[in-house]
């Protein structure tokens, strides 16, 4: 995911390139001049910028300088997963989920198994996790 940067302390990272310009012209305690539109929209097009030039929008560079954005940056973000907790007994599974809320943040789980070709030498066992691991996934955890 990419995720953008509009403060040169770096502080405050958003999740599209819209929210980024927002926050500068917030931070400001201006209105853009400009209606804000996703770099999608305005990909490839020509449009007059703040500055009142007309440049064509082919990268986040053109698109931040249209806005009249001098300082931006931009970072992928990775999501990582890790195990913590595994399960045979979907009742033990949902009361850890429960009384784990406030560390685990969004559960994901999911079954994986052993063996060739992602089935496993015991596929009636592998079926019986998947089939606990989707009702988990149905169910939503409230603090």
């Amino acid at each position: 995911m990419l995720k953008f940067c509009v403060d040169e302390e770096h502080e405050n990272w958003y999740e599209n390139e819209t929210e980024a310009v927002k926050q500068h012209y917030e931070w400001l305690e201006e209105d853009c001049p400009l209606e804000i539109k996703s770099f999608e929209e305005l990909q490839y097009k020509r449009v007059t910028g703040t500055d009142g030039e007309e440049r064509r929008i082919s990268d986040f560079g053109d698109y931040f300088e249209h806005y009249g954005v001098e300082t931006y940056d931009m970072a992928w973000v990775e999501k990582e997963w890790v195990n913590v907790a595994f399960f045979f007994i979907l009742d033990e599974a949902k009361q850890y989920q429960k009384y784990q809320a406030h560390n685990l943040g969004k559960s994901r789980v999911y079954t994986y198994s052993a063996g060739y070709d992602n089935r496993g030498d015991f596929t009636h066992f592998r079926d019986l996790l998947l089939k606990m691991g989707q009702e988990l996934n149905k169910e939503v955890v409230t603090l």
